[in-house]
Protein backbone atom coordinates (compact mmCIF):
# COMPACT_ATOMS: atom_id res chain seq x y z
CA UNK A 1 0.00 0.00 0.00
CA UNK A 2 1.59 3.45 -0.80
CA UNK A 3 1.91 6.06 1.65
CA UNK A 4 1.46 9.43 0.80
CA UNK A 5 3.17 10.58 3.91
CA UNK A 6 5.93 8.23 4.33
CA UNK A 7 8.39 9.19 6.87
CA UNK A 8 6.87 12.72 6.72
CA UNK A 9 7.18 14.26 10.56
CA UNK A 10 4.11 17.11 10.75
CA UNK A 11 3.11 18.87 14.24
CA UNK A 12 -0.73 19.08 14.03
CA UNK A 13 -2.11 21.98 16.42
CA UNK A 14 -5.79 22.01 16.46
CA UNK A 15 -8.86 22.51 18.62
CA UNK A 16 -10.62 19.65 20.43
CA UNK A 17 -13.88 19.38 18.30
CA UNK A 18 -16.60 16.69 18.18
CA UNK A 19 -13.34 13.90 17.54
CA UNK A 20 -12.04 15.44 14.10
CA UNK A 21 -9.19 16.29 14.68
CA UNK A 22 -8.51 12.49 16.25
CA UNK A 23 -10.01 11.35 12.26
CA UNK A 24 -7.45 13.79 10.81
CA UNK A 25 -4.09 12.57 13.11
CA UNK A 26 -5.42 8.64 12.45
CA UNK A 27 -5.63 9.51 8.56
CA UNK A 28 -2.17 10.95 8.47
CA UNK A 29 -0.36 8.26 10.34
CA UNK A 30 -2.10 5.60 8.19
CA UNK A 31 -0.64 7.78 5.36
CA UNK A 32 2.90 7.42 6.99
CA UNK A 33 3.40 10.29 9.07
CA UNK A 34 4.54 10.98 12.21
CA UNK A 35 2.15 13.29 14.20
CA UNK A 36 2.63 14.95 17.36
CA UNK A 37 -0.86 16.43 18.07
CA UNK A 38 -1.99 19.88 20.06
CA UNK A 39 -4.78 21.10 21.55
CA UNK A 40 -5.34 24.79 19.81
CA UNK A 41 -6.91 25.63 23.73
CA UNK A 42 -4.76 25.53 26.27
CA UNK A 43 -7.90 23.52 27.92
CA UNK A 44 -11.59 23.00 26.79
CA UNK A 45 -13.36 24.23 30.20
CA UNK A 46 -16.41 26.34 28.90
CA UNK A 47 -15.54 29.34 30.51
CA UNK A 48 -12.28 29.49 28.58
CA UNK A 49 -13.82 28.94 25.00
CA UNK A 50 -16.27 31.56 25.91
CA UNK A 51 -13.65 33.49 27.05
CA UNK A 52 -11.57 32.88 23.98
CA UNK A 53 -14.70 33.14 21.25
CA UNK A 54 -15.72 36.62 22.43
CA UNK A 55 -12.16 38.00 22.14
CA UNK A 56 -11.30 38.43 25.38
CA UNK A 57 -7.99 36.37 25.23
CA UNK A 58 -6.36 39.22 27.51
CA UNK A 59 -8.17 37.76 31.10
CA UNK A 60 -6.14 34.26 30.28
CA UNK A 61 -3.07 35.29 28.88
CA UNK A 62 -0.91 34.15 31.45
CA UNK A 63 -2.63 30.52 30.59
CA UNK A 64 -1.86 30.89 27.24
CA UNK A 65 1.10 31.93 27.59
CA UNK A 66 2.20 29.34 29.85
CA UNK A 67 0.65 26.52 27.58
CA UNK A 68 2.08 28.03 24.40
CA UNK A 69 5.57 28.38 25.71
CA UNK A 70 5.50 24.69 26.66
CA UNK A 71 4.44 23.63 23.81
CA UNK A 72 7.21 25.78 21.85
CA UNK A 73 9.64 24.37 23.82
CA UNK A 74 8.64 20.68 23.29
CA UNK A 75 8.22 21.26 19.39
CA UNK A 76 11.50 22.69 19.15
CA UNK A 77 12.79 19.47 20.13
CA UNK A 78 12.42 17.85 17.27
CA UNK A 79 12.30 18.73 13.12
CA UNK A 80 9.20 18.94 11.54
CA UNK A 81 8.42 18.58 7.60
CA UNK A 82 5.40 20.42 8.01
CA UNK A 83 3.16 22.41 10.95
CA UNK A 84 -0.61 22.14 10.36
CA UNK A 85 -2.91 24.61 11.97
CA UNK A 86 -6.63 24.33 11.97
CA UNK A 87 -8.83 27.57 12.33
CA UNK A 88 -6.71 28.89 15.39
CA UNK A 89 -8.69 31.26 17.54
CA UNK A 90 -5.75 31.28 21.17
CA UNK A 91 -2.31 30.64 19.17
CA UNK A 92 -0.93 34.95 19.91
CA UNK A 93 1.67 36.11 17.40
CA UNK A 94 4.89 36.00 19.71
CA UNK A 95 3.74 32.11 20.22
CA UNK A 96 4.05 31.46 16.42
CA UNK A 97 6.89 33.72 15.56
CA UNK A 98 8.59 31.37 18.22
CA UNK A 99 7.92 28.69 16.48
CA UNK A 100 8.09 29.82 12.96
CA UNK A 101 11.62 30.93 14.26
CA UNK A 102 12.67 27.09 15.60
CA UNK A 103 11.35 25.36 12.42
CA UNK A 104 12.79 27.50 9.42
CA UNK A 105 12.70 24.23 7.15
CA UNK A 106 9.17 23.62 7.81
CA UNK A 107 6.51 24.06 5.79
CA UNK A 108 3.70 26.24 7.46
CA UNK A 109 -0.13 25.14 6.46
CA UNK A 110 -3.06 27.16 7.72
CA UNK A 111 -6.64 25.75 6.75
CA UNK A 112 -9.79 27.76 8.15
CA UNK A 113 -13.15 25.72 8.61
CA UNK A 114 -14.70 28.59 9.96
CA UNK A 115 -14.80 32.27 8.57
CA UNK A 116 -12.40 34.46 9.52
CA UNK A 117 -15.49 36.59 10.29
CA UNK A 118 -16.25 34.35 13.08
CA UNK A 119 -12.21 33.99 14.05
CA UNK A 120 -10.69 37.09 13.27
CA UNK A 121 -7.93 36.60 15.13
CA UNK A 122 -6.34 34.66 12.14
CA UNK A 123 -5.69 37.84 9.88
CA UNK A 124 -2.64 38.72 11.94
CA UNK A 125 -1.46 35.05 11.84
CA UNK A 126 -1.37 34.78 7.96
CA UNK A 127 1.99 36.22 7.17
CA UNK A 128 3.43 33.25 9.18
CA UNK A 129 2.32 30.69 6.72
CA UNK A 130 3.38 29.14 3.39
CA UNK A 131 0.54 28.16 2.24
CA UNK A 132 -3.16 29.52 3.58
CA UNK A 133 -6.68 27.17 2.70
CA UNK A 134 -10.27 28.03 3.61
CA UNK A 135 -13.03 26.11 3.18
CA UNK A 136 -14.82 29.37 2.27
CA UNK A 137 -14.78 30.17 -1.22
CA UNK A 138 -16.02 33.68 -0.57
CA UNK A 139 -12.94 34.64 1.60
CA UNK A 140 -10.40 32.92 -0.83
CA UNK A 141 -11.95 35.32 -3.69
CA UNK A 142 -11.16 38.35 -1.55
CA UNK A 143 -7.96 37.11 -0.25
CA UNK A 144 -5.17 35.87 -3.26
CA UNK A 145 -3.23 34.26 -0.64
CA UNK A 146 -6.10 32.24 0.21
CA UNK A 147 -6.89 28.44 -1.49
CA UNK A 148 -9.79 27.34 -1.57
CA UNK A 149 -10.47 24.01 -0.37
CA UNK A 150 -13.92 22.93 0.61
CA UNK A 151 -14.24 20.22 4.01
CA UNK A 152 -14.39 16.57 4.18
CA UNK A 153 -16.27 13.43 5.08
CA UNK A 154 -14.52 10.93 7.34
CA UNK A 155 -14.15 7.08 6.64
CA UNK A 156 -17.31 6.24 9.06
CA UNK A 157 -19.55 7.73 6.67
CA UNK A 158 -18.25 6.14 3.56
CA UNK A 159 -18.64 2.54 5.45
CA UNK A 160 -22.45 3.65 6.02
CA UNK A 161 -22.42 4.17 2.23
CA UNK A 162 -22.84 0.79 2.27
CA UNK A 163 -24.61 -0.48 4.65
CA UNK A 164 -28.53 -0.91 3.69
CA UNK A 165 -29.68 0.05 7.38
CA UNK A 166 -33.37 0.15 8.13
CA UNK A 167 -34.54 3.84 8.23
CA UNK A 168 -35.80 4.72 11.12
CA UNK A 169 -36.00 8.68 10.67
CA UNK A 170 -37.19 10.77 8.53
CA UNK A 171 -34.86 13.43 9.32
CA UNK A 172 -32.01 13.96 11.33
CA UNK A 173 -30.80 17.32 12.65
CA UNK A 174 -27.56 17.60 15.25
CA UNK A 175 -26.07 20.89 15.37
CA UNK A 176 -24.97 23.43 18.54
CA UNK A 177 -27.16 26.15 18.93
CA UNK A 178 -25.82 29.33 17.84
CA UNK A 179 -26.83 32.52 16.02
CA UNK A 180 -30.76 31.95 14.70
CA UNK A 181 -30.23 27.98 14.33
CA UNK A 182 -32.96 27.53 16.86
CA UNK A 183 -35.42 29.94 15.23
CA UNK A 184 -35.28 27.83 11.94
CA UNK A 185 -35.07 24.91 13.64
CA UNK A 186 -38.76 25.39 15.66
CA UNK A 187 -40.30 26.23 12.15
CA UNK A 188 -39.38 22.94 10.35
CA UNK A 189 -40.43 20.76 13.57
CA UNK A 190 -43.56 22.49 13.35
CA UNK A 191 -43.87 21.65 9.89
CA UNK A 192 -42.79 17.76 10.74
CA UNK A 193 -45.40 17.66 12.98
CA UNK A 194 -47.79 18.99 11.16
CA UNK A 195 -46.77 16.44 8.25
CA UNK A 196 -46.92 13.53 10.84
CA UNK A 197 -42.95 12.58 9.55
CA UNK A 198 -40.88 11.77 12.23
CA UNK A 199 -37.46 13.70 13.10
CA UNK A 200 -34.61 12.83 15.94
CA UNK A 201 -33.00 16.52 16.25
CA UNK A 202 -29.75 16.89 18.99
CA UNK A 203 -29.43 20.39 19.93
CA UNK A 204 -26.18 20.69 21.87
CA UNK A 205 -26.29 23.79 24.54
CA UNK A 206 -21.89 23.90 25.63
CA UNK A 207 -23.21 25.30 28.77
CA UNK A 208 -26.64 25.48 30.84
CA UNK A 209 -25.10 28.91 31.37
CA UNK A 210 -25.82 29.56 28.03
CA UNK A 211 -29.25 28.28 27.69
CA UNK A 212 -30.84 30.46 30.32
CA UNK A 213 -29.02 33.43 29.15
CA UNK A 214 -30.44 33.02 25.37
CA UNK A 215 -33.83 32.63 27.64
CA UNK A 216 -33.41 35.65 29.27
CA UNK A 217 -32.31 37.97 26.23
CA UNK A 218 -34.01 36.16 23.22
CA UNK A 219 -37.36 35.88 22.53
CA UNK A 220 -36.99 33.02 20.23
CA UNK A 221 -36.38 30.88 23.38
CA UNK A 222 -38.99 32.42 25.57
CA UNK A 223 -40.79 28.73 25.44
CA UNK A 224 -37.81 26.62 24.75
CA UNK A 225 -37.74 23.80 27.06
CA UNK A 226 -34.49 22.64 28.82
CA UNK A 227 -35.20 18.60 27.65
CA UNK A 228 -35.09 20.14 24.25
CA UNK A 229 -31.74 20.51 24.67
CA UNK A 230 -28.31 18.50 25.38
CA UNK A 231 -25.52 19.51 27.51
CA UNK A 232 -23.03 17.08 26.36
CA UNK A 233 -21.35 16.71 23.19
CA UNK A 234 -22.81 13.58 21.30
CA UNK A 235 -19.66 11.30 19.67
CA UNK A 236 -19.08 10.53 15.94
CA UNK A 237 -20.12 6.98 16.47
CA UNK A 238 -23.26 8.26 17.76
CA UNK A 239 -23.73 10.52 14.96
CA UNK A 240 -22.59 8.25 12.18
CA UNK A 241 -25.49 5.56 13.38
CA UNK A 242 -28.56 8.23 13.48
CA UNK A 243 -27.82 9.08 9.85
CA UNK A 244 -27.18 5.58 8.44
CA UNK A 245 -31.01 5.23 10.36
CA UNK A 246 -32.38 8.91 8.63
CA UNK A 247 -34.19 9.50 5.21
CA UNK A 248 -32.85 13.08 4.65
CA UNK A 249 -30.03 15.31 6.83
CA UNK A 250 -30.95 18.61 7.81
CA UNK A 251 -27.98 21.57 7.57
CA UNK A 252 -28.25 24.86 9.41
CA UNK A 253 -25.16 27.06 8.43
CA UNK A 254 -24.19 29.84 10.34
CA UNK A 255 -25.18 33.08 8.71
CA UNK A 256 -21.86 34.38 8.59
CA UNK A 257 -20.62 31.68 6.38
CA UNK A 258 -20.31 31.00 2.49
CA UNK A 259 -18.73 27.97 3.05
CA UNK A 260 -20.27 24.31 3.18
CA UNK A 261 -20.25 22.73 6.78
CA UNK A 262 -18.95 18.87 7.58
CA UNK A 263 -22.61 18.02 7.85
CA UNK A 264 -22.95 18.82 3.93
CA UNK A 265 -19.89 16.51 3.06
CA UNK A 266 -20.86 13.49 5.93
CA UNK A 267 -24.77 13.81 4.33
CA UNK A 268 -22.22 13.03 0.71
CA UNK A 269 -20.19 10.43 2.37
CA UNK A 270 -23.21 8.23 3.50
CA UNK A 271 -25.27 8.83 0.50
CA UNK A 272 -28.01 10.73 1.82
CA UNK A 273 -30.54 13.06 1.00
CA UNK A 274 -29.57 16.94 2.06
CA UNK A 275 -31.47 19.84 3.28
CA UNK A 276 -29.65 23.36 3.90
CA UNK A 277 -30.39 26.81 4.21
CA UNK A 278 -26.70 26.83 2.40
CA UNK A 279 -27.56 28.78 -1.30
CA UNK A 280 -24.33 28.32 -2.36
CA UNK A 281 -24.03 24.54 -2.58
CA UNK A 282 -25.23 24.85 -5.85
CA UNK A 283 -22.25 26.03 -7.14
CA UNK A 284 -20.31 22.61 -6.05
CA UNK A 285 -20.22 19.42 -8.31
CA UNK A 286 -21.57 17.21 -6.35
CA UNK A 287 -24.80 19.49 -6.58
CA UNK A 288 -28.31 17.74 -7.58
CA UNK A 289 -31.55 19.16 -6.51
CA UNK A 290 -33.08 15.39 -6.44
CA UNK A 291 -30.51 14.23 -3.82
CA UNK A 292 -30.13 18.45 -2.14
CA UNK A 293 -32.90 20.94 -1.50
CA UNK A 294 -31.91 24.21 -0.25
CA UNK A 295 -34.05 26.32 1.64
CA UNK A 296 -34.75 29.63 2.90
CA UNK A 297 -33.96 30.51 6.46
CA UNK A 298 -36.15 32.71 6.98
CA UNK A 299 -39.06 30.74 5.62
CA UNK A 300 -37.80 27.53 5.38
CA UNK A 301 -40.45 25.35 3.74
CA UNK A 302 -40.13 21.06 3.82
CA UNK A 303 -40.84 19.22 0.71
CA UNK A 304 -42.65 16.30 1.08
CA UNK A 305 -41.89 15.33 -2.60
CA UNK A 306 -38.08 15.44 -1.77
CA UNK A 307 -38.76 13.70 1.04
CA UNK A 308 -40.30 10.82 -1.23
CA UNK A 309 -37.63 10.83 -4.16
CA UNK A 310 -34.82 8.12 -4.37
CA UNK A 311 -31.27 9.14 -4.06
CA UNK A 312 -29.08 9.34 -7.02
CA UNK A 313 -25.54 8.61 -6.53
CA UNK A 314 -22.66 10.95 -7.33
CA UNK A 315 -19.82 9.57 -10.18
CA UNK A 316 -17.11 7.70 -7.94
CA UNK A 317 -14.90 10.47 -9.34
CA UNK A 318 -16.87 13.35 -7.14
CA UNK A 319 -17.59 11.27 -4.35
CA UNK A 320 -14.02 10.02 -3.60
CA UNK A 321 -13.18 13.66 -4.02
CA UNK A 322 -14.34 14.85 -0.52
CA UNK A 323 -12.97 12.12 0.94
CA UNK A 324 -10.79 13.17 4.40
CA UNK A 325 -7.55 11.39 2.76
CA UNK A 326 -7.88 13.47 -0.69
CA UNK A 327 -8.46 16.58 1.61
CA UNK A 328 -5.31 16.19 3.03
CA UNK A 329 -3.79 14.88 0.10
CA UNK A 330 -4.59 18.33 -1.19
CA UNK A 331 -3.09 20.05 1.86
CA UNK A 332 -0.11 17.98 1.59
CA UNK A 333 0.07 19.11 -2.36
CA UNK A 334 0.77 15.00 -2.71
Amino acid sequence: MKKDLKDKTILLIDAKFFGYELEIKSMLENMGAEVDFYNERPNDSFLTRVIIRVGLKTFITSQINKYYNHLVIEANKKKYDFVLIISPETILESHLAALRYGHKESKFILYMWDSLKNKNAGYDLIKYFDKVMTFDEDEAKMNTKFIFLPLYYIPVYQSISKLKEKVVYDYFLACTIHSDRYKVIRKLKSQVRKKGNSLYSFLYFQSRILFWARKFYDLNFLFAKRSEFSFNPISQSEIAKLISQSKVIIDIQHPNQSGLTNRTFEALGANKKLITTNENIKHYDFYNPQNICVINRNNPILDEKFLIEDYQLPSLEIYTKYSLKNWLRAIFDI
